[in-house]
């Protein structure tokens, strides 16, 4: 049995489950580059992400290299409202390297919060995957977790997002959904 989803676009089409689950999703980074857009408007930055998904991530759903900076968000494959808030966790987490809350120590072994040694690499690593009460109260983690909570619906409730109607059938389907 082969599953169908009807697309509304100006001449109605059909396309498999599988290939729509498969095929490029323009939609996705047009949401993508809105929540951007929402979130440098809210903090008055102008921050140029990139934002790639994967997939499957092991044990994280959502990551930045607090030693780079190519402001780049890597995101698990999830649905809309679980990657948006991603999004938005990670965009603190850049925000907080490029005015430098968030860093790490010469000799790379340390996590710092405003320039103060905080917690070991290795501490923290561990804290991600084996101990989310401890992990969310580190003060990177609880201002990300906050405003994740807090700015994931006033988005979907921007102008940036629904401003996104017309731009894309499916991302049409999303939004008669949301």
């Amino acid at each position: 049995m082969q599953l169908r989803l009807q697309l509304r676009t100006t001449g109605q089409r059909m396309i498999s489950l599988k290939t729509f689950l498969e095929e490029k999703k323009n939609w996705e980074q047009l949401i993508f580059d809105s929540v951007i857009e929402f979130l440098n408007n809210k903090y008055n930055t102008s921050y140029k992400i990139t934002v790639v998904v994967k997939k499957k991530m092991g044990e994280t759903f959502g990551h930045v290299n607090l030693l780079g900076k190519n402001n780049k968000i890597v995101i698990q494959s999830a649905g809309t409202d679980y990657m948006v808030s991603s999004i938005i966790h990670e965009f603190i987490h850049i925000k907080q390297i490029n005015t430098k809350e968030i860093g790490v120590s010469k000799d790379k072994k340390y996590i710092t919060w405003n320039g103060i040694l905080h917690i070991p690499v290795d501490t923290y690593k561990e804290l991600s995957t084996k101990s989310y009460d401890k992990y969310k109260v580190l003060p990177w983690e609880s201002e990300a977790i906050t405003a994740a909570k807090s700015l994931r619906d006033k988005y979907f409730k921007s102008p940036q997002f629904t401003g996104l109607r017309g731009k894309d059938p499916t991302l049409d389907i999303v939004l008669d959904n949301h």
